[in-house]
């Protein structure tokens, strides 16, 4: 699962963030960027939820890509 922002040039600075229900917490949590639609996914970082179970990013001058949080959940 994922949000992303896609942008075709450099763009704004741009926030992005996801706010998760307690019993749905993901286990993993990655900043991604990718240079085209179909291009190979960059893991920028790992990311983890705040107190609030948020995670969020800020992006100040992005470069053209798609840019987004990727989410995965624990198997039941």
């Amino acid at each position: 699962m994922d949000v992303m922002r896609g942008f075709r040039r450099q763009g704004p600075t741009h926030s992005l963030e996801v706010c998760f229900a307690q019993p749905l917490r993901p286990h993993a949590i990655r900043q991604i960027q990718l240079h085209a639609v179909d291009a190979p996914e960059n893991t920028v970082r790992l990311q983890r939820l705040n107190v609030w179970h948020r995670v969020g990013i800020s992006l100040e001058s992005p470069v053209a890509g798609l840019h987004g949080i990727r989410w995965s959940r624990p198997a039941n």
